[in-house]
């Protein structure tokens, strides 16, 4: 096993780990943030969720291998059982993007949620098809993601259901609002009809 010049560079200089240290705690700020603002400002759009759902605390995840990648995770509201799950999970991925993620296998919840979204003027929405609609190492969005304008349900609303909308990483500043942003929009097409 050979260490090469960087990577000596990178062992004898521990900077940069309190650097990323710091980095990654602003961003579990910046998450709780989001939470916050669901919490300050949607009201009455926090009952169209499933019995049971979290909507006081949250959990966060946190990890250092999403395909390689340092990683936070937070799911709020939230609803994860052996029988059912219904989620809006923020990510932040190291050196790819923010997400912000509807997750749900309520049939009749996601009726309602796409039959509303389809009358909205939506251009960054993206619907996820194919297996592992959980898993979080998306790589190559293009492979998994289709527009949401350009999905078809005409046959039948899909039993697991997840809308996504990413956000580069300078955009940081803008997440707690866009986080929000997306919650409103999901809550706001279900009220809708």
């Amino acid at each position: 096993m050979n260490i090469n010049s960087n990577q000596l560079k990178l062992l004898q200089n521990a900077e940069w780990l309190y650097e990323k240290q710091q980095i990654l705690l602003n961003i579990e700020k910046l998450l709780w943030k989001i939470a916050d603002n669901i919490k300050n400002r949607a009201g009455e759009s926090l009952e169209f969720m499933p019995e049971k759902t979290d909507i006081k605390s949250g959990k966060l995840s946190r990890g250092e291998n999403l395909n390689r990648l340092p990683y936070r995770i937070l799911d709020f509201p939230r609803l994860f059982s052996n029988d059912q799950f219904f989620a809006f999970r923020y990510l932040f991925w190291w050196g790819n993007h923010f997400e912000c993620t509807f997750i749900s296998d309520d049939t009749a919840i996601n009726k309602h949620i796409i039959k509303a979204l389809q009358t909205m003027d939506i251009s960054n929405l993206y619907c996820f098809h194919g297996k592992g609609i959980l898993k979080m190492d998306i790589s190559d969005k293009s492979a998994h993601f289709k527009l949401f304008s350009e999905t078809n349900f005409e046959e039948k609303a899909p039993t697991t259901l997840r809308l996504s909308c990413f956000y580069d990483l300078s955009e940081w500043s803008k997440i707690p609002e866009e986080g929000y942003q997306f919650y409103k929009l999901i809550a706001d097409a279900y009220g809708k009809n």
